[in-house]
């Protein structure tokens, strides 16, 4: 009798910010993977984010008074995390929270 067992990659926290791998948000969000944490540094991140199907926690380290989203189109989630950020929509064409 032969038994497989298959393990689950752990979760990854990949941190964001100018002097990390990751500049942008969605630089670690196209190489994360459903359970990864996306620690965001404070400073302000103009950025259109797109997290359908994504089951990633988006997380300020420092705080909505210190870590602002400016979205600069829109912003999709149908699943994961946001917490700890300011947003700014006001170039934003969509918001949309499924």
């Amino acid at each position: 009798m032969l038994l497989a067992l298959v393990l689950a990659a752990p979760a990854a926290t990949l941190t964001v910010g100018p002097t990390q791998a990751y500049k942008t948000i969605n630089s670690a969000l196209a190489v994360s993977s459903s359970g990864d944490v996306i620690s965001v540094e404070p400073g302000t991140y103009a950025e259109t984010l797109d997290l359908r199907g994504k089951n990633v926690t988006l997380s300020s380290i420092a705080g909505p008074y210190a870590t602002t989203l400016s979205l600069t189109a829109s912003l999709y989630m149908d699943g994961g995390t946001l917490e700890g950020f300011t947003i700014n929509s006001s170039a934003a064409t969509a918001i949309a929270v499924a």
